[in-house]
């Protein structure tokens, strides 16, 4: 258990720090496009690491160090900032058909959350629909926050489980199977 809270709070000081540095990166960016700061927040390398306010950092912050201690969680910075650069790329694409867009990590804290409400038990697995059904009856909510990551976050953690039961083998290229492996099974 030791081993498992240094881990996590290493690995969450680091995200902290990539989440930081993602604001003077968007204001640079910004700049670059002219002014332009809602296409600049909303690509996926800034999207992911911006958030709305210190509450929705702290929430986000507090639920990765914690999801982070399950030993069945054991990722690293760069698939973390993978996994949400992925989410967020979805994120983007889904907002062009005029849906919220998303920032911050919370399709990262869905996607561990995932993998760790289901890997337990059948009160764990009681939990996961709830939230699934939770995130997808909020759809439409006007509430300000974007369930669709929440959702593509929740999708990307039940394939990270699943990802071995899945025939790629036999579809896809050995190098890409590795890179997927890389980025979504833990260390």
């Amino acid at each position: 258990m030791k081993d498992n809270l240094k881990r996590s709070a290493i690995e969450t000081l680091k995200m902290i720090g990539v989440c930081i540095l993602a604001y003077p990166a968007g204001i640079i960016l910004m700049l670059l496009l002219g002014g332009n700061a809602d296409l600049a927040i909303s690509l996926p390398f800034i999207s992911g690491f911006i958030h709305h306010d210190i509450a929705h950092f702290l929430f986000n912050i507090t639920s990765l160090f914690l999801l982070l201690l399950y030993s069945g969680n054991k990722y690293d910075l760069k698939q973390m900032v993978l996994i949400t650069f992925l989410i967020q790329c979805f994120c983007f694409v889904v907002s062009l058909f005029g849906v919220l867009p998303s920032v911050g990590i919370s399709g990262l804290v869905y996607f561990l959350a995932t993998r760790y409400l289901i890997k337990f038990n059948k009160i764990t697995l009681v939990l996961f629909f709830i939230l699934l059904l939770g995130e997808v009856l909020s759809l439409n909510d006007p509430d300000g926050i974007s369930h669709w990551g929440h959702l593509i976050g929740i999708f990307f953690g039940f394939v990270s489980l699943n990802i071995n039961h899945y025939r790629l083998s036999n579809i896809l290229p050995r190098k890409l199977l590795q890179v997927i492996h890389s980025i979504f099974l833990p260390r």
